[in-house]
């Protein structure tokens, strides 16, 4: 059973033939052995899982049950970091509280170790928290540092969404946790809070939380360099290890150097898919039925100290069961749940026999027990132990492979792997097994998780520039935005209570939110209304795209898509074969001379760069479907026929307001020459080109999202809430509906809650009064917006000293591409701001720099978290609550925080709702040339 391993297989021999007679025990045992060609194919699924994990693409993510989460830590320790540091460590039955002390590269810790009893593991989040944070206060006490402030690193060794290097929110308790009140919430948060009420808050300043398999690699990393990976084998079981970005296709984060980060693999998950099933036993079912959390964390289950016992001993009642072991008589301890720990499992394969005789009275069968039982005993363990330890070698030997780095060391910490007498080796012996051409070492992490947690702590404190982003980027990473965002700026900026007062303007309760949700849903009913007076009285148009239904693959051949609606428009082909897509795509310039000339200027600059893209790719020898993505309101009267209501985003092009825009840009390429040559079968708009696009991959889809230039949404509609409907109402009883909320608030509604700087934006616009929504949240506005506060900032003298280069004071002089790059916290992206802007090193000092990131993001969370109530209008009126929204645009794009705000507005003000914001790459092109598709076949059928 065990031949693969040279002592698993000695054991075997060696107890078989001392229980020749014992065949039986034999083939109970055999379900846990796992050959190299099982391995194999464990390491094969776990890769895949890997790489879907780190995928961009949300649908493909949601195939791997293993989360893959970016831990924002990418730099390990250099041995400059000097200073006192705290660490919290929990993550199992006991929790600890550590001092380090970090001087001329020595480490010197001290530490406790506090019990967790059931009863605070299955409580609820105050009784947790305040529990922990008492814990602190006795340990500060007792190590006199009361009286200073100390930086914290919290090692929180459970599924985290983190949100920065502060903030996290539990995915779902493991390990045996089930507290009330702390999934979906920021621990941080909630440590912090205890922390007050406790009264310790003003000795400890929590700076990072980590999981503790971070900290167990940067412990290690801090003596040993060539540590790539972190592993925990003990109460629960889990992985890190350092990915290069160019494999994270998730990653939302700057690509600069280091162009890496730990990736947090949160393994315990692997298997929760089914996909290896066929691998697990009946003792490993009846495990997970028991358990508080049945059908997840299935590898977990397996691997560790939480569960092996529970195994040993559900085998041990099963052999008693057919008087195989203890002659069919076990104690009641016994037949106790969760009565054999992981301990004796360890004592056991010890061999030791005073530690087995201590196990076999502790479990009140020392009367009854022979010889041979005993041997029976240790087989079951060493039969439990060693699958779990080849599964964990199989983890570690999937991220070698991944890496391809196969000489390297990897960072061990738990109970698990410190305290059973033949883990290590077990795993070793595999691992030489299934990499026979790897060099991999296993070093034991004393402490790790722990002191991982204050290195890091360390890290933060010693690069300042890093340490004042993480600060910055702090304020804004409240999980609930109920928080005012001026109370969050004068905490963290005592001295400034004029800026606060400025930019507390910008913050929107969640009383506000739920207002203009309630607000925008009525004008949605008014938009869609049949009565023209009901429908006059909302500024949302509420238009019908004619659009009713999405690819369904079988579209083939080759398509054009012209996307038009920002600086620049985009001509693209699409080939479509066998369900896959391959496009080319070009980008012509569109400067302001085009944008405010006249019609027949207008498309034919259009028509000839049609032409121009057809000609270089060789597609003027067939008919080309093209679908016209065109980003304005209008009023479609058909699905290739669209009467333009206003020109917005800054187009004045004369000619074209009422006139059918599909009927010009024929006309135009009647003049390029190209009439014959490409069939314009559809006007969309690029919020329905979005949603299509995201469609073909993710069924799930059911609204569209832009936020770049502009901002719009569009959303599938039934019939029946269609009044106005003029077309036939035959199967799908659907429509898609263009919102066109860029102009919510058009008619005063919004008014209230209007900054004087929105008023001076709207004014200095070339459309005043009009997209009044649109100017709060687009990245047209937005760079105006944070340019215009800082200014007034400047006049009252609170930011650059009251002096300003000319550049900042010209209009819109400051892109959102700056607020982008302020909102990274990047230090060399500001400082080229700054340069940019003429803004030299005397003019901008740090003060300047961390109220310039304070505006950008007071304006870009308002933004967000009004983008975010559009959301929840249209999840509340289609009672979709568990649905995707493709969303496209350069804002949603290149801000590295827009999406965190968004998500996080979503959970607060729709808590039941599940909600996944989907990007879709290059969506409103690629969207009309599928619209192109689906027309081309209705129309052949």
């Amino acid at each position: 059973m065990f031949s693969a391993i040279p002592f698993a297989k000695s054991l075997y021999e060696t107890l078989s033939q001392a229980l020749t007679g014992r065949d039986e025990v034999l083939e109970v045992l055999g379900a846990f052995d796992l050959s190299n060609e099982s391995l194999q194919e464990i390491m094969s699924l776990l890769i895949g899982d890997f790489q879907k994990g780190l995928s961009v693409d949300e649908s493909e993510r949601a195939e791997s049950p293993i989360k893959m989460l970016p831990t924002y830590v990418r730099a390990i320790p250099d041995g400059s970091e000097e200073g006192d540091f705290l660490a919290l460590d929990l993550g199992g039955t006991n929790f600890r509280v550590l001092k380090i002390s970090l001087e001329d590269g020595k480490v010197n810790m001290e530490s406790e170790i506090y019990p967790l009893a059931q009863n605070l593991m299955t409580s609820d989040a105050n009784t947790l928290f305040d529990y922990i944070a008492g814990c602190i206060l006795l340990f500060v006490k007792k190590n006199k540092i009361s009286e200073k402030s100390l930086p914290l690193g919290f090692t929180f060794s459970f599924p985290v969404k983190q949100l920065s290097l502060t903030s996290g929110l539990l995915i779902r308790w493991t390990k045996g946790f089930s507290v009330d009140g702390v999934e979906n919430e920021d621990v941080v948060k909630l440590l912090h809070e205890a922390l007050i009420r406790n009264g310790v808050s003003a000795s400890v300043d929590v700076v990072a939380l980590v999981n503790d398999t971070t900290g167990t690699m940067m412990s290690c990393a801090f003596e040993n360099p060539s540590v790539s990976a972190g592993l925990i084998l003990g109460t629960g079981t889990n992985a890190c290890y350092m990915e290069n970005l160019d494999n994270v296709p998730k990653w939302d984060g700057d690509r600069d150097e280091p162009r890496q980060v730990i990736i947090n693999t949160e393994w315990g998950a692997f298997g929760d898919n089914g996909s290896w099933n066929h691998l697990r036993t009946k003792y490993d079912e009846q495990v997970d039925k028991d358990s508080l959390n049945p059908g997840m964390q299935l590898f977990e289950k397996m691997i560790s100290g939480m569960y092996l016992g529970e195994l040993c001993r559900i085998v041990c009642m099963d052999l008693a069961d057919k008087k195989l072991l203890f002659k069919g008589q076990a104690s009641d301890k016994f037949k106790t749940k969760n009565s054999f720990l992981t301990k004796f499992v360890s004592d056991v394969e010890s061999h030791q026999r005073h530690k087995i005789d201590e196990v076999l009275k502790e479990m009140g069968v020392e009367k009854q027990t022979s010889e041979s039982d005993i041997e029976v005993l240790q087989r079951v363990c060493a039969a439990v132990s060693i699958r779990a330890a080849r599964l964990a070698a199989a983890g570690i030997a999937s991220i070698a492979k991944k890496t391809g780095n196969y000489t390297t060391t990897i960072a061990v910490d738990g109970s698990l792997f410190k305290k059973h007498p033949q883990f290590k080796r077990y795993m070793q012996e595999t691992l030489s097994e299934i990499l026979p051409q790897s060099n991999i070492t296993l070093m034991l992490s004393e402490d790790g998780s722990g002191k991982g947690a204050a290195l890091i702590a360390a890290i933060l404190v010693d690069l300042k520039s890093l340490a004042e982003s993480v600060k910055v980027e702090n304020m804004f990473a409240a999980t609930s935005f109920a928080q005012l965002v001026c109370e969050s700026l004068t905490r963290a900026f005592t001295k400034r209570d004029e800026v606060s007062d400025v930019l507390g303007a910008f913050d929107l309760s969640r009383e506000a939110i739920l207002e203009i949700t309630n607000s925008l849903w009525k004008d949605f009913d008014r938009g869609l209304s049949a009565d023209e007076n009901e429908r006059a009285k909302s500024p949302v148009k509420m238009l019908p795209t004619y659009v009713r239904k999405i690819p369904d693959g079988s579209e083939s051949g080759n398509f054009l898509a012209v996307d038009l609606g920002g600086t620049k428009f985009r001509v693209l082909s699409i080939s479509i074969q066998n369900g896959e897509i391959k496009d080319q795509i070009e980008f012509p310039p569109l400067d302001q001379t085009i944008k405010t000339s006249d019609a027949e200027t207008f498309f034919n600059y259009i028509a000839h760069h049609i032409s121009l893209f057809v000609k270089k790719h060789e597609l003027n020898d067939q008919l080309l479907p093209l679908g016209f993505t065109f980003s304005f309101p209008v009023k479609q009267s058909s699905l290739s026929s669209g009467f333009l209501i206003r020109w917005t985003k800054g187009f004045t092009a004369s000619g074209v307001v009422n006139e059918d825009v599909v009927k010009l840009l024929k006309e135009a390429l009647g003049r390029e020459g190209m009439g014959s040559n490409v069939e314009v079968l559809a006007i969309i708009n690029d919020t329905t080109g979005t949603m299509m696009s995201c469609a073909f991959k993710n069924p799930s889809v059911s609204a569209g999202l832009i936020l770049g230039t502009g901002t719009n949404a569009c959303y599938m509609e039934h019939l029946d809430n269609v009044p106005k409907w003029d077309g036939d109402r035959d199967e799908p009883q659907q429509v898609i509906i263009n919102t066109e909320w860029g102009a919510f608030g058009d008619n005063g509604s919004l008014n209230h809650l209007r900054t004087k700087y929105d008023e001076q934006v709207d004014k200095n616009s070339l459309n005043p009064g009009m997209q009044l929504f649109e100017k709060i949240i687009s990245g047209m506005y937005l760079g105006e917006l944070v340019r215009i506060v800082c200014m007034d900032l400047v006049d009252k003298k609170l930011l650059f000293k009251g002096q300003v280069s000319e550049k900042f004071r010209t209009k819109d002089s400051f892109p959102a591409e700056f607020v982008s790059w302020v909102e990274s916290g990047e230090k060399h992206q500001i400082d080229e701001v700054l340069r940019d802007m003429k803004m030299d090193n005397e003019q901008a000092t740090g003060s300047d720099i961390e109220i310039l990131q304070r505006v950008c993001a007071a304006v870009s969370i308002r933004a967000a978290r009004l983008a975010a109530a559009g959301v929840a209008t249209i999840v509340k009126k289609t009672g979709k609550y568990t649905t995707t929204i493709a969303v496209d645009g350069s804002l949603f794009k290149n801000h590295p925080q827009f999406k965190r705000y968004m998500q996080e507005t979503l959970r607060e003000i729709l808590p039941q709702a599940n909600i996944t914001l989907m990007l879709s790459r290059d969506g409103s092109g690629r969207g009309a040339a599928l619209i192109a598709a689906v027309a081309q076949r209705m129309y052949s059928t």
